[in-house]
């Protein structure tokens, strides 16, 4: 049951002298994370005392408490002006959800305040993943067992359009990548205590994924690469098989069981139509699960550059018309940017393989309306640059404005030789 606490979100505004000038007429929820909001508020300064700057803070309704570590955002003359702060997540009884916003205005030097309006905001904070221990707690894992059925069932996505299933495999692999093998005896006495546990047996499976990960890398070379540590990374990728498929008749409920079968298959050599009856068995089963053709994206190009370009497409297209009830095309986008980020420095999605930009361009619309943020607008216009789309380039790098990216940009493209290659059509 969702607890409901009245926490006021206190923005305080700050000036060298009085800021009776400022007013503000309403608000925007612009983005919501884990542990911080951005809110856009509509400030108008009469210019009366100047200079006037805005912080965020979160409180319950007692006293303010303004975060130092929120930047100042300056508040000009003028009217109407779209000022955005960032306010954060409150902790303990109050971290589900809000229903009021109230705006403080604050002197800094006698460090008082007062009310200028309030508003009423109901919002329901997105789900944190859970605690990477609680996986070794002596309770019953059945909470997280139940927390997976849920994101599962209710398709939950993070504000980056990423699922919460993934999200959370991330976690766990960057975990046991830090930890190693020193976490094996937690896990093997928890699954003896909870034998059927789906949460524990795919977190298993994840501990020597990443172990094999440890000795492979990530990379797609096989030739680069030591026999050595070829040879522990099949052996530790057939320790987590053997875990999926002892798993599969209690594990398979979550979509993940099918990602991470998929993504082992790489590291465990098999055959390719043992890859695509898994795949295609997934797929039937979580349609909407765009983990799993990122996962079917890797394994066919794991080889490159001996890649079957006509099956990457086919299965591209195919991704499009299993998932578009819900998704619209915005698979097709998915699967072409997880190839372009696997590949060597140089590679051109729009030469070298058979990526289509106005199917992938719709892709980058759908996924936009549903996850509207900083990360899929600079994939957007790192594409149409690949793409050579100066005019869709230059539209998406108004709404980047100064949340620029450069790690979702290619070294080949970066943001700064885009923008020179397409500054002449401004």
């Amino acid at each position: 049951m969702r607890l409901t606490c009245a926490v006021s979100m206190l923005i305080a505004f700050f000036s060298l002298n009085t800021i009776a000038g400022v007013r503000v007429d309403s608000f925007q929820l612009t983005e919501a994370t884990p542990e911080f909001a951005i809110i856009t508020l509509d400030c108008t300064n009469d210019g009366v005392s100047t200079p006037i700057f805005v912080a965020g803070s979160v409180s319950s309704l007692g006293p303010v408490i303004v975060s130092p570590h929120d930047p100042l955002q300056l508040v000009p003359k003028g009217d109407h002006l779209p000022i955005q702060i960032r306010v954060q997540r409150p902790a303990g009884r109050e971290e589900l959800s809000t229903n009021n916003l109230t705006i403080f205005e604050m002197n800094p030097q006698q460090r008082s305040y007062k009310q200028l309006t309030s508003f009423a905001w109901s919002h329901a904070w997105p789900e944190r993943l859970p605690a990477f221990d609680s996986l070794f707690d002596d309770s019953d894992p059945g909470a997280i067992d139940a927390r997976l059925v849920r994101w599962n069932t209710q398709q939950q996505h993070d504000s980056k359009g990423q699922s919460m299933l993934a999200a959370w495999t991330q976690v766990l692999e960057g975990q046991f990548s830090h930890l190693g093998q020193d976490v094996l005896p937690k896990l093997d006495r928890q699954r003896r205590l909870h034998p059927t546990s789906p949460a524990l047996a795919l977190a298993t499976a994840t501990f020597w994924l990443s172990q094999a990960k440890r000795f492979r890398g990530d990379t797609n070379i096989k030739s680069q690469l030591d026999p050595f540590a070829v040879k522990l990374a099949l052996k530790y990728s057939q320790i987590a098989e053997r875990v999926l498929v002892k798993s599969k008749p209690y594990a398979s409920s979550i979509p993940t069981w099918y990602a991470l079968y998929l993504e082992l298959s790489i590291y465990a050599q098999k055959p390719e139509k043992f890859v695509d009856s898994l795949f295609f068995e997934g797929t039937r089963k979580y349609p909407n699960n765009m983990e799993l053709y990122e996962k079917m994206a890797a394994f066919l190009t794991s080889d490159y550059p001996r890649v079957e370009w006509d099956k990457v497409e086919n299965v591209a297209r195919y991704a499009v018309t299993m998932s578009q009830s819900r998704e619209g095309a915005s698979a097709y986008a998915v699967f072409y940017s997880r190839i372009a980020e696997r590949q060597e420095t140089g590679f051109e999605p729009f030469r070298d393989s058979l990526a289509n930009w106005t199917t992938m361009k719709s892709g980058f619309e759908d996924m936009y309306q549903r996850y509207p943020g900083a990360e899929t607008l600079n994939r957007y216009a790192a594409f149409a640059c690949m793409a050579q789309d100066g005019g869709t380039f230059l539209r998406l790098r108004l709404k980047i404005d100064k949340d620029v990216l450069p790690a979702l940009w290619p070294s080949n493209h970066s943001f700064d030789l885009c923008e020179h290659a397409f500054s002449t059509e401004i």
